[in-house]
């Protein structure tokens, strides 16, 4: 995802705007009120805070000495809070075995006069040392589309994402962690839900204590080692997703478009590959990921710089599927590689 100061001339009159139609729509919101929970990432045995937020009004002010009700999914009450003067209800449970435990948190329907707000979803993950975590940026990586066109449209995935995450099931727990700001956590999360991804924690940004995505980023991920040790990846499109993830450990894995850059792009991403870990993977599509974290192939950054090399014309887009197979079958026995993967054995593996 590209932080980019501009994108805040997009945010900020949904800010200012609520209640009107187009920036319900772009947060998520409900009548000029935004109600949604906020993930959290804990060890079994570990008290596991969950958050819901309530903000309306003029700049989506927060909404104090709002009763707050939360549930299990089947229906059990888990407690009932007032939110703060930030708009927060925090509740704490304790949670001892390895899961991701899904709340559903309502209003009190006295409390909001003659309309309703729906109840939002909070999720605890909870995972043990043996987890190994797949860190997933949101835009430009896992939607195809950047910050500023996925806010204004219906944004779509990347093509095979969901697919080659299935590929990964039971190898690698999904965790998104995106600089998108946490108002934007609902409709993130319906996102997600509405185009079937694997379910997992989201962690979004509080832009007030966080300005600097690098800096999130990187924190909460060397929290997360600390807490959680073992051996993890990070998949972004941007190089300060990398370098997040490798100062931190893990092994990351960049995604670029190659074919769709003019020279200078080209020349500006060939750069910025160079002051990249040696170990970086880099791909053009989510089946190459697939590859790389099952130990099937390398797509190391020296092999990009080389593409890059080449003029756009005479780079043919990296394919792992014959075209005449449906999305998502299997490559049969002995099929061609692209022209610049490495056969790798054991390669995500060897960090086992």
């Amino acid at each position: 995802m590209r932080v980019r100061f501009r994108w805040l001339c997009v945010i900020l009159p949904a800010l200012i705007l609520p209640g009107c139609g187009v920036p319900d729509w772009w947060l998520g919101a409900e009548h000029g009120a935004l109600f949604q929970g906020l993930d959290t990432v804990v060890r079994p045995g570990e008290p596991a805070t969950l958050r819901v937020s309530l903000r309306a009004g003029v700049a989506l002010r927060a909404m104090s000495d709002y009763t707050v009700f939360l549930y299990t999914e089947d229906g059990r009450t888990v407690g009932v809070k007032k939110t703060d003067k930030d708009g927060l209800a925090a509740f704490t449970v304790i949670l001892d075995e390895p899961g991701l435990y899904r709340y559903r948190a309502s209003l009190d329907p006295a409390e909001l006069g003659t309309f309703d707000l729906p109840t939002t979803l909070v999720q605890a993950g909870v995972y043990d040392s043996k987890t190994r975590f797949l860190i997933i940026d949101l835009d430009g990586t896992l939607v195809a589309q950047e910050f500023e066109v996925a806010l204004l449209a219906d944004p779509q995935p990347m093509a095979n994402a969901r697919e080659s995450l299935g590929e990964l099931a039971g190898k690698y727990q999904p965790l998104y962690l995106t600089n998108r700001p946490e108002y934007l956590s609902r409709r993130s999360r319906q996102w997600l839900e509405d185009h079937h991804m694997p379910s997992g924690p989201l962690i979004v940004r509080h832009l007030a204590r966080q300005p600097d995505g690098e800096s999130f980023k990187s924190g909460f991920i060397r929290q997360l080692v600390e807490r959680f040790g073992g051996k993890h990846a990070g998949v972004g499109d941007q190089p300060s997703d990398i370098r997040a993830y490798a100062a931190n450990g893990l092994l990351g894995l960049l995604i670029v478009q190659p074919a769709e850059l003019s020279g200078p792009a080209r020349a500006e991403l060939d750069a910025q590959l160079a002051h990249l870990p040696a170990d970086t993977q880099v791909v053009t599509d989510w089946p190459q990921i697939a590859q790389v974290l099952l130990g099937q192939a390398s797509y190391p950054v020296a092999q990009m710089r080389r593409r890059l090399e080449r003029p756009a014309s005479q780079s043919a887009p990296v394919r792992l599927r014959d075209a005449a197979q449906p999305d998502g079958a299997a490559q049969p026995q002995g099929a061609a590689q692209p022209d610049d993967a490495q056969p790798r054995a054991g390669a995500a593996e060897g960090q086992q």
